[in-house]
């Protein structure tokens, strides 16, 4: 290989692997990681291995410019053969060393997943079964005389929808004043309520499933699709007939005031 095509080559690897570098870095200082990893320890993992990479990438930079490689053998064979043949290996350009090294930075540039999905995303996520359930609570209105008890608690959106199979807890979060937020979506066919969503993760992204609660009360004209809002508000379990044909709950929000509020990540 003539040596402008090995430079050339080399200086796409170590311009791949600096843009490698700073995407990993740049995952971990704009707080963007968590729409891909669940766990926060690997944080300092991620900025760890961008900080070696960068520099490493610095240390291979003085090579183009000062025409040195230890790939390059640019010296002659004086008297006896080495005992070995220069045509056996090869410098060619490693395409896919470069494509690997380019798929998280085409994955960064085409933007980190946002801090929420669209409406749409958001239903298409929910399963046949949860479609149904949704659609089985009819025209369910919040009950007369029905008044919240106790203070307002921040509501865990795992621990409200679990209660749901669970008797106890069932009796435990009933009425209970709440606070809770997630993305307002609204429920076709009905002015009067809406889906509150969000979407839990276990490890990353790929592992994703949407969490639904039925929040009865008008939404705010003003609101944008899949805009975040936090209610506050009363629980109720209201019965449905579930795909076995037993008696199954569905919890719900009876919304006393709703307001927007700031994105949240995932849940884990």
């Amino acid at each position: 290989m003539d040596r402008a095509t090995l430079l050339l080559a080399q200086t796409l690897s170590l311009a791949a692997a600096g843009l490698f570098s700073w995407s990993m870095i740049n995952l971990v200082v704009q707080d963007t990681l968590k729409f891909y990893l669940a766990d926060s320890k690997f944080q300092l993992l991620v900025l760890a291995g961008g900080v070696l990479l960068g520099l490493i990438v610095l240390l291979r930079l003085p090579s183009l410019f000062t025409g040195t490689s230890h790939h390059h053998h640019d010296h002659e064979h004086a008297g006896d053969d080495h005992g070995h043949d220069h045509d056996e290996h090869t410098h060619a350009p490693s395409l896919w060393r470069l494509i690997i090294l380019a798929l998280p930075i085409m994955i960064i540039f085409m933007g980190v997943p946002p801090s929420q999905l669209s409406a749409q995303g958001l239903t298409n996520k929910l399963s046949a079964k949860d479609l149904k359930a949704l659609a089985d609570l009819g025209n369910a209105s919040m009950p007369p005389g029905f008044e919240p008890k106790g203070d307002v608690v921040d509501a865990d959106w795992k621990v409200l929808v679990a209660a749901a199979d669970d008797p106890f807890k069932r009796e435990r979060w009933q009425a209970q004043a709440v606070r809770i937020a997630g993305q307002a979506v609204p429920d076709r066919g009905f002015a009067d309520r809406y889906r509150l969503m969000r979407v839990k993760i276990t490890c990353c992204a790929a592992d994703a499933v949407p969490l639904s609660i039925t929040v009865l009360g008008k939404p705010n004209d003003a609101w944008k699709p899949a805009e975040w809002i936090e209610v506050t508000g009363a629980v109720n379990f209201v019965p449905i007939q579930s795909s076995t044909g037993e008696r199954a709950f569905l919890p719900v929000v009876y919304q006393v005031s709703a307001d927007t509020t700031v994105p949240r990540p995932y849940l884990q």
